[in-house]
Order: structure tokens, then sequence, then C-alpha cells
């Protein structure tokens, strides 16, 4: 069994160095770092966060097997944490009644004290109630999400309508998210819980991707693995791939990653429709056509039939013909962009870049007027300590430290920089200080701030933005991000940090992007 798990791990990680990814792009697990937005889940995530704050009680979340339920869950448990609501997620609902009850308390972060026999329910409601009046005494609002919610019994359904009657000044005390299957709705339709069925303020269906969202899925996931070019995927395996997913993001999940390790038996970096149609072959043999003819022979087959009808059997025209179909099948790779000028200097005179010695440190600091950090630069860079000592200098002095594994030349030759190794792998980097014209400290979906503003108006002028200038975090700004971290070469985070916010401002684009 050990031999066996060594293989697999060999296998991932050569496959992860073959496709020069950081990380596998379509893991079977939800992945909550990576969160990618459609319209419908930007929806269910807005008016689900909006609808706990405001504090409206209850609320359901129900679509088929595969279709992101619980990496929406969570999502929304991130968000409700950002805006300090305190969250309890019961993610196993083969608990059922006091254990259940027990199982929120417990995640909730209540420490249960009992002797003997184990507490009954109107001791863990009290337990309960006692909790979530403390928390509104402190302002706090309180939400509970139980996943595979359908998994639940009629009583333990009722246990939780009498968690919801946990109320104080006309207002909720216990906001709650029953996340589940279309089954869900049919549990809720039994005559014995009309009285939960009636509390329901707000349902919400997670439905499959559209085709563009599957394309534009595809990219964002293969964006923020480290993709910068090297692996291509066709428009018609992404059809292909549509096809075959119907749009379920755990089908389609399952189907790139079956297409990647077929791409990398044959050493190939290009997913094509064959690919395609060979991985969903594998995974899903019982849709497998005895007589499939691919679609290019059935071009061909016409094409000729037409050329043959109309009298043309000369072999050259046969020839062009076939060359125009294969040229039609295939997509265009996007190009990639070229190098910019720089749109707004340092107010800096120019000094030449540094090798990291303690007497460089100084002079390099020097030149900002933070000399007196000279001391705790040069320990951060020993001890591979830096962003703490940005986040020190930043808050001291409006001074952002920014850091990169290489920069544009034209910009380097403006700016004062300070070579180093890094500690732990030995790469070379560089190091500069600016004051940045806006400081993001939150980026996140939904987000709603002043600095988002100029975020927006920045990458619309450099054609990656193409939304509403709202001030807000959406789906369109994710992307634009995502867009202009791959162009420049930056490490594609999905979020507006120093590094990528120094070259929205320092950067001038040569050409707009959609």
């Amino acid at each position: 069994m050990a031999e066996v798990e060594d293989l697999k791990q060999g296998m991932t990680e050569s496959y992860l160095e073959f496709f020069q990814f950081t990380h596998n792009p379509f893991p079977v697990a939800p992945d909550d770092c990576h969160f990618f937005s459609s319209e419908n889940i930007e929806q269910i995530v807005a008016e689900i966060v909006h609808g706990i704050c405001c504090r409206k009680g209850f609320f359901v979340l129900t679509g088929d097997i595969g279709l992101g339920k619980t990496t929406i869950s969570r999502r929304i448990v991130a968000m409700l944490e950002k805006a300090g609501v305190v969250t309890s997620m019961v993610l196993h609902t083969s608990v059922q009644e006091a254990d259940l009850l027990q199982a929120i308390i417990e995640d909730f972060g209540i420490k249960i004290r009992y002797k003997g026999n184990r507490p009954s329910v109107a001791q863990l409601m009290s337990c309960l109630n006692r909790f979530v009046l403390y928390a509104d005494r402190l302002g706090r609002n309180c939400a509970i999400i139980i996943d595979d919610a359908q998994n639940l019994s009629v009583e333990s359904l009722e246990l939780v309508r009498m968690i919801s009657n946990l109320e104080a000044d006309r207002k909720k005390l216990v906001q709650i998210l029953l996340v589940g299957q279309p089954e869900l709705e049919r549990c809720l339709a039994d005559q014995r819980l009309r009285q939960l069925d009636s509390r329901i303020m707000l349902r919400k269906y997670a439905r499959p991707l559209k085709r563009k969202e599957v394309a534009d899925y595809l990219a964002f996931k293969l964006a923020v693995a480290g993709n910068h070019g090297q692996v291509q995927i066709t428009a018609a395996a992404v059809s292909a791939i549509f096809r075959h997913s119907k749009g379920n993001l755990r089908r389609v999940n399952s189907l790139m990653d079956r297409c990647f390790y077929a791409a990398f038996a044959r050493g190939r970096r290009r997913i094509d429709r064959r690919v395609v149609s060979e991985a969903a072959a594998d995974l899903w043999p019982g849709r497998r056509t005895l007589f499939r003819v691919p679609r290019w022979t059935v071009a061909a087959a016409v094409g000729c039939g037409l050329l043959l009808a109309a009298g043309l059997s000369n072999i050259d025209t046969l020839r062009r013909a076939a060359a125009l179909i294969d040229i039609r099948m295939v997509s265009s790779p996007r190009p990639a962009l070229a190098d910019t000028a720089v749109s707004r200097r340092s107010n800096l005179p120019p000094a030449a870049s540094v090798s990291c010695r303690k007497e460089s440190i100084t002079r390099f600091l020097e030149c900002y007027g933070l000399a007196q950090y000279s001391h705790d630069l040069q320990k951060a860079i020993a001890e591979d300590a830096l962003p703490a000592l940005g986040r020190r200098i930043m808050r001291d002095t409006g001074w952002q430290m920014v850091r990169f594994s290489k920069i544009p030349t034209r910009l380097e030759s403006r700016f004062n920089i300070l070579r180093f190794r890094e500690k732990a792998s030995g790469a070379q980097a560089r190091l500069l200080f600016w004051r940045p014209p806006v400081v993001v400290n939150n980026f996140y979906y939904d987000y709603k701030g002043p600095e988002i503003v100029a975020i927006q108006h920045i990458l619309a002028g450099k054609g990656y933005y193409k939304g509403k200038i709202d001030g807000m975090v959406g789906r369109g700004l994710l992307r634009a991000v995502v867009d202009f971290q791959r162009a420049r070469g930056l490490k594609v985070t999905g979020t507006a940090d120093p590094e990528t916010v120094f070259l929205m401002f320092n950067i001038q684009e040569n050409q707009s992007h959609g």
C-alpha cells in the first residue's frame, strides 16, 4: 500500500512539473483558495451574505451533486467572518438531533462541561442561547451553516427550527443556512415541517455553468495554477468539455484531470477535442457509442461530396479544402503582451542597484529616508521575515515595501533597487519602496471601498476591466486582476497584492485586452 501511495505521489509531482503548475488546477476536493464565481454563484453568495448580515433568519441553498455547493458554503463562511459574523459550519449530517446540536455548539468554540450522563437537548439549547445572547451584547451576529441537510431527519430539522426561535429585541440571534441536494426541498415540503418551511426567507438554486462560463472557469483555474501560455485548450476542446460535463463543476474537474494525465502520458501540452473525447470515454464508458464518427470526418466527407457533385476533381482543390476545414477547427492562441513603457516615475533620483551587504542595505534605505531600518531589514532578509517588517514600515512611514523576483528593465532604471538572494529558495529577489496612491488592505468578493474604484479605473484604462465603476469587487474585476497578473508575469493570486498594485500604477499597456 505504501508503494502505491509513493507511486501516486511521484506521478502527481511529475505531472505538475511537466505542465509547470504550482498545484493541481482541477482537484476533486473543494478548492476554497481559488474560488471561481459565475453569474449564478455571484448572485447566490451576495444575496445569502446580505440576508444573514441583515438577520433575516432562514435560508436554503439547493443544487444537484457536483455543482459546488460545499465550496460556495465555505466562501459564504469566509465572507461572513470578514464581516464579523460568528459562524458554525456542520459538514457531516450523519449526526442527528442532540448530536447535531452538540456539533453546532462545539463548532462555535463553546466547551461543554457536564458530569455523568450526556447533556439533554434542553441543556444544549440553554447553552447555545447563553452564547448567542452574549454575542449579541458584544454586537456580534451568529450564523449556522449545515451542509448535506437533505440527510437530516424530520426531528432534526424541527430542532433546527427551534434554534431559529432564539430572538432578542425583535431580532434573530441566529441565522441558519441549510445546504443540500434537491431532495432537501422535498423534505421541507413534509406536512410536519410546514412551520419551518414558512420561515424560509430566501431560496437559492445552484445551476450548472454555461458554455462561456466553462471557458472562463478553465482559463481562471489554469491561470492561478501558473499557466503562462505553456498549456493550450482549443475552442473545440472547450465545446467538448461543456458537452460531456453539462456545466457540472465536479465533472469538469474530473474530465480535465483525466485530460491532463492523458496529455502528460503523450508528452503534450495541448488539449484538443480528441484528448477530451478519449478522457470522457475512460471516465464514462457507458456513454461511448459503437459507431462514433469524428466531426472532422463528416465535414471532410461533406466537403468532398460537394466538390465532386460540382464536377471538381482537381486533387489540389481537395487538399486546399481539407486544409481549410482543419484551420477552422483549431483556435488561435491569445497573443502575448509586448513590453510597455513606464507611465509613472519614482520621485526619487535613480540609484544603481546594489547587492545585499550591510553597507549596501544602509545606502539603499538612505535613498528613501529609511536608514533607521537598516539593521531590521538586514535581519528580516536573513530570517525571511520581510512581510512583517514591511507592514511596520508602512504603518510608521507610509512607504510600502514591494518585492519582485523580476521587474521590467525600464522600471529598474527608475527606482532604487536592492538585490538579494532569498534564504529559503536561493533565488534572486528585488526590493523597492514607494508611496502608493491607494492602499488595498481588503480585496475579496463583494467588498466595497474607495480604493477599489481606483483599481477599477486603472485596469479599465489598460483594457482589462470592462465592467461598471462601482467600487465593488465582483467577478469582472477578479478576472481582470488575474489577466493583468498573467500578462505581466506575476504570481497569479487573483488579489490586488502590493506587487500587482505597483505595476498597475507604473506600467502603461500598449494594447487593450478583452
